[in-house]
């Protein structure tokens, strides 16, 4: 086989292949073989046709069959031959296909050029704090302390109240008729909730309990059910108990009902699980913060193929994730063109950044072993709950473990920028314009 290539322009290259007569003649025997066994030809036992009479009938579906057999297979050697890493081919030009002489064609591929590192270390890195302090300790504790909130009976209350848990019973009545679906007992409403509409709440709120209470209220005009849309309508509700909101004291009581010795070893807790989360975060920042360092010490040009690929991947996910969330609603070609076009110039940073760190791996001799990746499966393992177990056999999968790897790879690159980057203040917000 003999390639010859020219460089057309800063990404496509030329590969110029040809394929010597006695590899061309034996796949066009194999192929008039294979056609004489499965042929059906008239005047002729199957199997049994002359191969000019195949050729009347099969030539050219022959030479097809031969031409794209002889390109697959040699075109992966060719560009293998001439250490080309293509991105993903753009033409084939195939040349007249004969017995007992020679084949050629040209291909052209796309591939990403060479990139040259301008600077990678003593790049300006802004310093970021994500510290956990007293202060932060504190709102979490109150924040699960919330969650432990329960509902009670009030004492020394009877006006319902902005946060209150109201039982009662309520009809609504659209002019004189009651209408579907407004009807219900014993109905636990909580007044400024996400469960009824804001004018029920405000209907009742002020209203005192137990007693009969009756107001008016007009649905949103893109009220789902459309009968009710836009309408006013008459509520009489019977209101049978008050409760409101109590959140339990964060104390040593609080701490061994979540299962810790006491308030002490509680806020240990938060702290060491506050930390990991801040640690995570320090860590996706200073990603960024490197990426966008890194892009604009280092231009060079891009490959348009590889940001349709990681384009390609990003749509696929997307049109997964609402499918999931959404239960199979699926996207316009419209919308799937505008979502597209906003998410290429994230496309395109991740490709340059992803390219970068590569180069930058390889500068400064990043190295990965196994211990490397079995800490950071453990460490993902950690926070996974219940879907552990099935990560634990997925990760036993070596192309599991190579993509654990090249994570590894991607945070030591990161984490080396880092600690040789030169720290500096974070830009102060520019001022609003009003």
């Amino acid at each position: 086989m003999q390639v010859q290539v020219e460089q057309q322009d800063a990404f496509i290259k030329k590969l110029s292949v040809t394929l010597e007569s006695v590899r061309v003649s034996g796949a066009i025997d194999a192929a008039f073989k294979r056609v004489a066994q499965k042929a059906r030809i008239p005047g002729f036992r199957k199997g049994k046709a002359p191969r000019h009479v195949l050729q009347m009938h099969y030539g050219s579906q022959i030479d097809f069959e031969v031409i794209n057999q002889l390109v697959d297979q040699s075109l992966p050697l060719a560009l293998a031959q001439e250490q080309i890493h293509a991105i993903t081919t753009h033409s084939i030009n195939p040349g007249t296909l004969k017995k007992n002489e020679d084949f050629s064609y040209t291909a052209e591929v796309e591939v990403q050029p060479d990139i040259a590192l301008t600077k990678h270390e003593g790049l300006e890195i802004e310093a970021v704090d994500f510290s956990v302090t007293d202060e932060s300790i504190t709102e979490e504790l109150d924040r699960m302390a919330d969650a432990q909130a329960e509902y009670a009976p009030v004492e020394g209350r009877d006006v319902i109240e902005n946060g209150d848990m109201v039982v009662m019973d309520y009809e609504g009545f659209l002019g004189d008729e009651a209408f579907e679906g407004g009807k219900a007992e014993d109905a636990a409403v909580e007044v400024g909730g996400g469960t009824f509409l804001p004018q029920f709440s405000e209907g009742i709120e002020g209203a005192k309990v137990p007693g009969e209470h009756s107001f008016n209220m007009t649905f949103p005009e893109d009220y789902q059910a459309e009968h009710l849309a836009g309408q006013e309508v008459t509520f009489k509700t019977n209101l049978k108990e008050l409760k409101a909101r109590q959140i339990p004291n964060v104390d040593d009581e609080f701490a061994k009902d979540l299962g810790h010795d006491d308030l002490n070893a509680l806020r240990e807790k938060v702290r060491a699980d506050l930390g990991k989360n801040a640690d995570r975060q320090r860590k996706e920042k200073e990603k960024d913060l490197v990426l966008d360092a890194l892009i604009e010490a280092n231009p060079f040009d891009l490959a348009p193929a590889m940001v349709e690929d990681q384009l390609n991947r990003m749509m696929r996910n997307a049109e997964a994730q609402m499918q999931q969330m959404f239960g199979g609603m699926k996207l316009g070609q419209e919308e799937l063109q505008g979502l597209r076009e906003n998410a290429r110039p994230n496309a395109e940073r991740q490709v340059r950044g992803g390219l970068l760190l590569v180069e930058v791996s390889k500068s400064a001799s990043i190295e990965v072993n196994d211990e490397d990746i079995d800490a950071e499966i453990q460490d993902i393992l950690s926070q996974a709950g219940q879907s552990a177990a099935m990560l634990e056999a997925r990760f036993k999968e070596p192309q599991e473990r190579n993509n654990i790897r090249f994570k590894c790879i991607e945070d030591k690159t990161i984490q080396w920028i880092v600690d040789h980057a030169v720290r500096v203040e974070p830009k102060a917000d520019a001022p609003s314009e009003d």
